[in-house]
């Protein structure tokens, strides 16, 4: 109660071991059950994570209780470290939530879960001005989410999580999320809506850092990013690679739409990837990154209609991140079979040593030659 509140929770996590990798770990001391009661009509800030180094990012804080208000209260997550909201606020807070930066979680903790208690009233809007908004698996929001209303401030807004989100439409005009991440974690850098930098931070409570995202009603729009993420090439969707799936699907531009390869370890930090990394992927036995239940679901907009086959012009394929740990580039590209679903294909380029020896193959011929002729000139001395 009061002007200008802010709460800073130093005490995230504090119960000691390891977040990221002990998926048994116990977060009872970072969870406050308690009703969080807003009031003096002001924007109340609750900063997670006083720090700013990639461990802070990983920090926890959970409220288990409902956030509630009489008044036009507005609350704000700021601070780097992670945020989870698990309670029924939906008739005792209808107001905006803001996050000005690192994550807010809605729902339950774990990539398991069923649950679906965290609820917020019809009217309750979330903003993103810089950091993600993850839903929890087994979690489905209604409510309306956007990015920043001034796409100029240059600063990143993503979504993610395990869980269902309604609708986004991802782009970079005023009121659009910036960028998709399934999963757990934060894929890119947020500093800037045009950085394509490679981050994986904040992995979550299991990290997580990979999934499947549901937008029931997906747009996606110019300037829009989808940071998909690979752990495992001869792994599965969802738990080895990223999935984005959908009911409908909207392109609302006209531009190929931004999509980021980035390649991650199996605890969620970025490295090299496992598996057969020089194995062709083709057609549908690719790496299904857009997963839809029909073609007639999909609106095509400025493209126009696409059949079964390459649809490469859909996308614009950074593969920096890939390259930088696996020292090799490949050819990707993208598939669409004709009934819902983008599959991501590769294929492999030799590294530099295959083309030293395929090079020096190919002088030995000439080397043969000049060596014949120097004798014949050395006989004819």
């Amino acid at each position: 109660d009061g002007d200008s509140d802010l709460i800073t929770l130093g005490f995230a996590n504090t119960n000691g071991g390891d977040a990221v990798t002990d998926k048994n770990f116990d977060y009872s001391d970072a969870t406050f059950s308690g009703t969080v009661l807003l009031s003096g009509n002001v924007a109340h800030t609750i900063k997670v994570g006083s720090g700013t180094t990639a461990g802070y990012y990983e920090d926890e804080q959970t409220l288990a209780g409902s956030l509630s208000t009489t008044g036009t209260d507005t609350l704000v997550k700021d601070g780097v470290g992670r945020l989870r909201l698990t309670a029924d606020s939906s008739s005792t807070y209808d107001n905006l939530i803001t996050v000005n930066h690192g994550t807010l979680v809605l729902g339950h903790a774990g990539t398991g879960g069923t649950n679906d208690d965290v609820d917020f009233h019809s009217n309750t809007q979330f903003r993103i001005e810089k950091g993600k908004l993850e839903v929890a698996a087994g979690d489905t929001i209604t409510n309306t989410v956007q990015g920043s209303a001034t796409s100029s401030n240059n600063t990143k807004s993503m979504v993610g999580g395990d869980g269902t989100l309604s609708a986004v439409t991802i782009g970079n005009a005023d009121n659009e999320v910036d960028t998709i991440s399934p999963g757990q974690g934060i894929a890119s850098s947020l500093s800037s809506t045009n950085s394509q930098q490679q981050v994986s931070i904040g992995n979550g409570t299991l990290g997580d850092s990979i999934g499947t995202f549901t937008v029931t009603n997906l747009n996606l729009n110019d300037g829009g990013v989808y940071d998909w993420e690979i752990s495992d090439f001869d792994g599965t969707a969802g738990a080895d690679w990223d999935v984005l799936a959908f009911n409908t699907l909207t392109f609302e531009g006209g531009q190929a739409f931004d999509l980021n390869i980035f390649s991650l370890q199996s605890d969620g930090t970025a490295g090299m990837n496992s598996g057969n990394t020089f194995a062709e992927k083709s057609g549908a036995s690719g790496f299904k990154f857009l997963d839809g239940p029909n073609h007639a679901a999909i609106n095509w907009g400025g493209f126009g209609a696409q059949s079964a086959g390459a649809v490469d012009n859909l996308f614009d394929i950074n593969q920096l991140g890939w390259g930088h740990y696996n020292h090799h580039y490949g050819n990707w590209g993208v598939h669409y079979d004709g009934s819902g679903d983008f599959y991501l294909t590769y294929s492999a380029v030799p590294e530099p040593s295959t083309y030293v020896m395929v090079t020096g193959l190919l002088m030995l011929p000439g080397y043969n030659f000049v060596r014949r002729l120097r004798k014949k000139k050395s006989t004819a001395t």
